[in-house]
């Protein structure tokens, strides 16, 4: 999940009360992720 979108931390927030999953407010955290650990999943059409 990119911080924007879901319209940052509140509305993140404000959704997870309004699915049941929080009853009360949390601190979100986002940790860096690197996206080019799966590159190597991938493979070119031709080969």
């Amino acid at each position: 999940m990119v911080r924007g979108d879901f319209g940052g931390k509140k509305d993140v927030i404000k959704m997870l009360k309004e699915y049941g999953i929080i009853k009360k407010d949390v601190i979100i955290r986002f940790k860096k992720y690197d996206w080019t650990l799966f590159l190597s999943n991938y493979r070119k059409e031709n080969e």
